[in-house]
């Protein structure tokens, strides 16, 4: 009985080559030398933006306005070494691209928070094309989909203590774990 061993090695280099990609990202700093040392100006609040920069000031100036853009793509590959349907790889991708709007900054209004997840899949289905089996090996396989992923709107009430959120939202964003809670009479702060 042949088993399909699949090997992710695409993976393991695409993470490699995006952690490169941040490291070699950052600004450089100049070496001084002691005798021509000035002293550095304190550290900008303004966010950083490393990988892509600031967009030309436009990402600076969004968030000035309470708008914050991110996103990130997920590069995916498998390959059957044996067994199974065929002997190949498959890759596949998914674009995740969002929005943030804080609407104490863009209208001075406190406690209010839009949010917006574009999703896009590409790619075929490992598990149907190159394995055959029951059980899916990957979970990046699935069918090609672009959707909004989530939009929503978040409101907090009585000094941030309630919150109110409506709209499409990933309910494992905020229940797929639990924040700890101390109990201060104990003295091992059990819950």
């Amino acid at each position: 009985m042949n088993i399909p061993l699949f090997v992710p090695t695409v993976r393991l280099a695409a993470g490699t080559l995006c952690w490169a990609a941040i490291v070699l990202a950052r600004p450089a700093r100049a070496v001084d030398s002691p005798a021509t040392s000035v002293a550095e100006p304190p550290p900008s609040a303004a966010p950083q933006y490393p990988l892509t920069g600031d967009w030309f000031g436009a990402r600076t100036t969004l968030a000035d306005h309470g708008i914050t853009a991110g996103g990130n793509i997920l590069l995916d590959a498998s390959r059957n070494l044996a067994g199974g349907i065929r002997q190949d790889e498959s890759f596949r991708y998914l674009l995740d691209i969002n929005a943030t709007l804080d609407t104490r900054q863009a209208f001075n209004f406190h406690g209010g928070t839009l949010f917006i997840d574009f999703q896009n899949h590409e790619g075929p289905n490992a598990t149907d094309d190159l394995a055959g089996d029951a059980q899916g090996f990957d979970n990046q396989d699935a069918p090609h989909f672009t959707q909004i992923y989530q939009l929503w709107y978040q409101q907090l009430f009585a000094g941030d203590t309630l919150r109110l959120k409506l709209g499409k939202i990933d309910a494992n964003n905020d229940f797929s774990h639990i924040e700890p809670f101390t109990n201060a009479r104990s003295p091992r702060g059990s819950i």
